[in-house]
């Protein structure tokens, strides 16, 4: 430590003596001597701020900082601190990219400070780094979040954390009044004390499944907020934790109450002398009643609005059911819909299902706990299980709140409550077998984050045994005109398969019927390609018989799996995304059987 103060000190010295225009240089005695010595913003060129680090004013506003590794920390008024002399002439901070983590109070009370760019490089954010920071109108946060990091960043409107962001430390945004909104990524584990208290113009805020832990007093004194959402992944809610926010009507609760500590101290948290809604899942309601109800000071309802409830769609597709309580107004609605936000590996898709459509299947509409609810379905491709899904009721220039859920979250509970439940417990070897194969396609597809089957246990996962039966060895069975040959097959995994079979000499006009199922046609390059979409889980062992004028082809998905697993020169990673898929469909046979 003192031979780390030590360089700090010396770069504060050799930054004071480089000098531009014709003022003179000081003698050292003078910097010595405690004589205080001053310097203009113009006067500063640049320094050493961390081992490998630098830094350089540019005497109009702007403070770059360069190099690789960690930032020195400081202290409040650290004279140490090179630019602390200069520091309300700074206007904007750019961080170049291997800077790894910024320093303790490194632009405390720069409050002239507008604009910082802070990379991805950066994997933490010191405590107090930008306290203070009463100019600061937006921030990209990257790296976790010190304890007092951006306290009193009062014009502080816009914050956006990206997904390396784990933690965000006690008093990290205390007073930002000017916060209307915040999002906090699924990367985040914790939300310390006092966090967000007298951020009084946020008016909603969403805990993602990642969080465990609520900090004691973390959202002290939101007199904006009227509610708010608790996601499953809750474990822990401090002391006092929404103290004073005395207009919130309604909390969704999604924690499991076994699992849930949740210190309200009788402390009337929510609306004083005024009823606070808390909505629970049905399954949990009597258990929150009695393990709360004393305590916390809010009437727990055990029947949410959306997301209440969910379910993995076990019908051969993967998804999930959204079963959402609809008012009058949306019954009555044209316009209104139901908006996912879907993931495709490092990208997003959308899905919109019109209310009016929905409400017009009757199998959508079903009765839980005595209120009716609509099943709203969500599909996902097998590679994105374990990503978070969106869900948004939208209806014109009005929407709702905002919902997420994943496959695996509902996965997961389902397998964790088999015990007494003969319904999950007939399920849970096609759950299994789903993730298994969720994890295999997001190995094969390179998709980052949380394994779909991480939860399961080793002969759950292992495929070292899994052979594809020789009854799948493709049967040269084609009947096709002079002139046309069968090329191949190919298969795309998302919620359900869709096979495409693979022709030359074809008309690029050819009309393919097969059975029940859409036949697409598709010209591709050299080929006419007959693509059978819609096939599920539990027809992946089934012939499909595709015909067209003058020829007919018989072809089974499994077929091309047989191919993969007999073809030495083919990834091992597909070779394993065909061997669970087989697992999975077999199991979901046995399933619907």
């Amino acid at each position: 430590m003192k031979g780390r103060f030590w360089r700090k000190a010396l770069a504060a010295v050799l930054a004071l003596l480089v000098v531009s225009g014709n003022v003179p240089i000081r003698p050292a005695a003078d910097l010595f001597g405690g004589v205080a010595i001053t310097a203009s913003a113009a006067e500063i060129a640049g320094g050493t701020c961390g081992d490998g680090v630098t830094w350089s004013f540019d005497g109009a506003g702007k403070l770059t900082i360069s190099g690789t590794g960690d930032m020195y920390d400081y202290s409040m008024n650290d004279a140490n601190n090179p630019w602390n002399s200069f520091k309300l002439d700074i206007t904007s901070v750019e961080i170049k990219n291997g800077i790894t983590s910024i320093g303790i109070y490194a632009f405390y009370n720069c409050s002239s400070l507008t604009s910082v760019t802070i990379p991805d490089s950066v994997t933490s954010i010191g405590d107090c780094a930008f306290e203070r920071c009463t100019g600061l109108t937006s921030i990209t946060i990257s790296g976790s979040v010190g304890n007092q990091a951006f306290q009193e960043c009062t014009s502080l409107t816009s914050v956006k954390i990206s997904k390396n962001v784990t933690s965000i430390g006690s008093y990290a945004f205390f007073g930002c009044t000017g916060l209307t909104s915040i999002t906090i990524p699924d990367s985040v584990t914790s939300i310390g004390s006092y966090a967000f208290e007298r951020c009084t113009g946020l008016t909603s805020i969403t805990i993602p499944d990642s969080v465990t832990s609520i900090g004691s007093y973390a959202f002290l004194a939101l007199r904006g907020l009227t509610s708010i959402t608790i996601s499953a992944g809750v474990t822990r809610i401090g002391r006092d934790a929404f103290r004073g926010c005395t207009n919130i009507t309604d909390v969704y609760c999604y924690a499991d109450p076994a699992k849930l500590t949740w210190d309200d101290r009788n402390c009337n948290d929510f609306k004083a002398g005024k009823e606070t809604i808390c909505h629970v899942p049905a399954k949990y309601y009597l258990e929150y009643v009695k393990k709360f109800g004393d305590s916390v000071n809010v009437t727990f309802v055990g029947d949410m609005g959306l997301g209440e409830h969910h379910s993995i769609t076990l019908d051969g597709g993967i998804g999930v059911n959204f079963y959402v309580e609809l008012t009058d107004a949306l019954l009555a609605s044209e316009t209104a819909e139901m908006v996912f936000t879907v993931p495709n590996g490092s990208k997003t898709d959308t899905q919109t299902l019109l209310v009016k459509d929905v409400i017009a299947v009757g199998s959508n509409k079903v009765v839980i706990g005595g209120k009716t609810y609509y099943k709203f379905k969500c599909s996902i491709s097998a590679k994105d299980m374990a990503s978070t899904i969106t869900a948004q009721l939208v209806d014109g220039d009005k929407a709702g709140t905002k919902y997420t859920y994943s496959v695996k979250a509902y996965a997961d509970y389902l397998l964790e409550h088999t015990e007494g439940n003969a319904e999950y417990t007939k399920a849970a070897p096609l759950v299994k077998a789903m993730l298994n194969y969720g994890a295999y396609a997001q190995s094969y597809f390179s998709i980052g984050g949380t394994a779909a089957n991480e939860k399961l246990d080793d002969d759950d996962k292992a495929l070292d045994n899994v052979t594809i039966p020789a009854k799948f060895e493709y049967d040269d069975n084609a009947s096709l005109p002079t002139g046309v040959t069968f090329e191949g097959a190919t298969l795309s995994l998302k919620s359900e398969t869709t096979l495409s079979l693979y022709f030359k000499g074809l008309p690029a006009e050819t009309v393919f019927t097969c059975d029940s199922k859409t036949v697409e046609t598709v010209k591709d390059g050299e080929y006419v390609v007959a693509r059978i979409r819609g096939i599920k889980a539990t027809e992946l062992e089934d012939d499909f018989t595709v015909t067209f004028k003058g020829g007919s082809v018989k072809y089974n998905a499994m077929t091309y799996c047989y191919n993969v697993l007999h073809d030495d020169t083919v990834d091992d990673n597909l070779q394993n995304v065909c061997k669970a898929l087989y697992k999975y469909a077999q199991a979901a046979k046995t399933y619907s059987e």
